[in-house]
């Protein structure tokens, strides 16, 4: 069961998949027993990721 619907807020931010993953592997290997914990830091780091490309292409 996910608590935080980061696939959905990826697709919304327009983030591609393959940065997508490649956050889900570190975040599974940072923390590998606590799902919660790794949904969240996923979430952030989608949120910081969109907000580094936004200044980026601005």
């Amino acid at each position: 069961m996910n608590m935080f619907d980061y696939l959905s807020f990826a697709n919304s931010l327009r983030i591609e998949p393959d940065i997508v993953g490649s956050i889900e592997l570190e975040a599974k290997e940072e923390f590998p027993n606590d799902v919660m914990l790794r949904e969240l830091h996923i979430t952030r780091a989608l949120k910081a990721y969109s907000n580094k490309s936004s200044h980026l292409a601005g």
